[in-house]
C-alpha cells in the first residue's frame, strides 16, 4: 500500500503503445500525487493520454485494443492498479465516459436504476439522483434527450454507486458554450454535495466551461497536484489543517 492520504498517486510512472516503426511515448517519468476531496481539471489535446490514464485509473480497459507498456507505480486510494484492478475499488470509482454509455432502449430512471442496482444500492434512488442532476421530470425515453440532457444522465448514472472518485471524459464535449457552462457546474455541485467525501478529476480540453470552478486548472496533473500543494502551503500559513501533495509535471 502507498499514497493512502493521496487520492491518486503516479510513482515514476510511463505509458506507451506500439507502433509499426517503434514506440509511441504518451507519458514517463511521471511524480504526482493528488489529494482526496478536490474538484481536479486534466487539460490536455485528444492523443495526450488522458483517457488511456483514465483507463487505467478505472481499469476499463478495452480487451479488444492493444495494450500499451506500462512502467512505474500507480496507485488510487492507496491500492496499486498498475498490474491488476483491485475489486475493491470497483464500487469507489466511477467514470464517465465521452459516449456516456446509456442504454437508449431504457428510459433515463431505467438507466440510473440498472446502475443503482448493480452497486447494491436501493434503486427508488432513481428520482432523487435524476433531480440532483438537474433532470425532475425526466422524459420516458433516452432517444427523446438532447446532448446536454443525456450528459446529466450519465452524471447520474455514475453517482448511483456514490463513489469516492468520479472520473469525467470530456463530459462538455459537444456542447454549445452555455450547455457547456451547465453541465461543469453540474459536474461542481454533485461534487460538493458529497461533503468532501469524493474526488473529482475531470479530464477536458474545453477550460473555458470550467473557468473559476475548480480547485486544480492546469495543462498536467503534476500541475494540479503543484497547486494543491500551494494552497496547502497557504493554509498552513494560515493555521488552518491541508493536504500534502507534490509532483512534476506530466510529459509533454
Amino acid at each position: 500500500m502507498s499514497g493512502a492520504a493521496s487520492a491518486i498517486e503516479l510513482q515514476d510512472f510511463g505509458l506507451a503503445y506500439a507502433r509499426g516503426d517503434g514506440e509511441l511515448v504518451l507519458l514517463e517519468n511521471v511524480d504526482v500525487s493528488i489529494p482526496a476531496g478536490g474538484f481536479y481539471l486534466l487539460v490536455g489535446e485528444s492523443g495526450a493520454g488522458k483517457s488511456s490514464l483514465l483507463s487505467l485509473l478505472t481499469g476499463l480497459w478495452e480487451p479488444r485494443e492493444p495494450a500499451p507498456r506500462i512502467t512505474g507505480r500507480v496507485f488510487v486510494f492507496g491500492m496499486p492498479v498498475h498490474r491488476r484492478y483491485p475489486a475493491a475499488l470497483r464500487r469507489q470509482v466511477a467514470a464517465v465516459l465521452q459516449e456516456g454509455g446509456l442504454l437508449d432502449d431504457l428510459s433515463p430512471r431505467a438507466n440510473v436504476e440498472l446502475a443503482l442496482r448493480a452497486a447494491g444500492r436501493s434503486p427508488k434512488l432513481a428520482l432523487g439522483l435524476l433531480s440532483q442532476a438537474g433532470l425532475d421530470r425526466p422524459p420516458s425515453g433516452v432517444a427523446e434527450l438532447s446532448g446536454g440532457m443525456r450528459k446529466r444522465v450519465a452524471v447520474a448514472r455514475a453517482l448511483a454507486a456514490d463513489p469516492r472518485l468520479s472520473l469525467f471524459d470530456e463530459p462538455t464535449a459537444g456542447l454549445d458554450a452555455n450547455a457547456a457552462r451547465s453541465i461543469a457546474k453540474l459536474l461542481l455541485e454533485t461534487h460538493r454535495a458529497a461533503g468532501g467525501r469524493r474526488t473529482t478529476l475531470v479530464l477536458t480540453h474545453e477550460l473555458p466551461a470550467f473557468e473559476g470552478l475548480a480547485d486544480g486548472s492546469c495543462g498536467s496533473i503534476g500541475g494540479v497536484a503543484a497547486r494543491a500543494r500551494a494552497r496547502q502551503q497557504t493554509t498552513e500559513e494560515a493555521g488552518m489543517p491541508g493536504r500534502k501533495a507534490a509532483g512534476r509535471g506530466l510529459g509533454s
